[in-house]
Formats: structure tokens, sequence, C-alpha cells
């Protein structure tokens, strides 16, 4: 019998769906405030400080610069030790929120704090198409983030 890879996939619940949804199709969702218009991330069923009101999904413009980030050279877990080295960051989305993700496409050394980057799709192994992010390309700068 062959060893298959198995990976582990998100949880998905009633409140995500949609954002996992949007991102098999290669879109990027934030959520905003009916009644203030901020716009924030993770997924959640409320908007934060009301506790009262259902926020809206929206459409980001899948562009950032990263905020922080580590090179990760080596995974205890073993889903992901074959990864290695691969950076995960923090990006400040244009929009305003900070997400977390990996930064694809670019020598792990080469990542610098307030690099300007875009939203790319991939699995990561599984069958869920995440949302990562590049370095953007040229003339594709991030204005105010």
């Amino acid at each position: 019998m062959t060893a298959e890879k198995i990976r582990l996939e998100p949880l998905m619940d009633d409140y995500s769906k949609e954002w996992w949804d949007a991102a098999a199709e290669r879109k990027l969702l934030i959520q905003r405030s009916p009644s203030s218009g901020e716009v924030f991330f993770y997924p959640r069923w409320l908007t934060p400080g009301t506790l009262a009101e259902r926020p809206e999904w929206v459409e980001a413009s899948g562009r950032g610069t990263i905020y922080t980030f580590s090179v990760v050279n080596f995974n205890a877990n073993p889903e992901f030790r074959e990864d290695c080295p691969y950076v995960f960051a923090i990006v400040k989305l244009e929009e305003g929120p900070h997400m977390t993700t990996r930064i694809v496409d670019i020598d792990p050394d080469e990542v610098r704090c307030d690099m300007p980057v875009e939203v790319d799709f991939r699995s990561l192994g599984g069958e869920t198409i995440f949302p990562v992010f590049r370095p953007a390309r040229s003339g594709a700068a991030v204005e105010g983030a």
C-alpha cells in the first residue's frame, strides 16, 4: 500500500464559506460594516464593536504591503515540512485590514517589510484554494498602504 500525502483542510463554517467560495473563484473578500463603512478581516458573524450588525462582503483590491514576515526554515508539522523554506507574513491590505498569508514567487532572502504585493490564489497541497501574495508587478505599486 502506498502512503498518500494528506493535508489538513481548513474548517469552513456558515460564516466563512462565502470567503472560501470566493477564493476558489480567485476573488479576495473582506467584510465591511454597513453603518460605518469600516472594513475588517477575518470572517465573522457580527461587525466588531456593535455585537448586533451583520457585516457585508466586499471584494478587496488584492493589493497590499508586507507588514511583517518570518522565513520558516523548519516546520515541526510533517504536513508542511517539505514546503520549507517558505515565507509566512502579515500583509496590510490596501483597504486597511491585516491578513496572515504566505509570500510566494520570491527568494525568501529578498522579502522585505513594506514591499508591495498582490494577491494570487494557490492550492497548498490539498483541495482548498488559498489566497497568497507575491511581489507586485512593476507599475502595480500600492498607494496608501
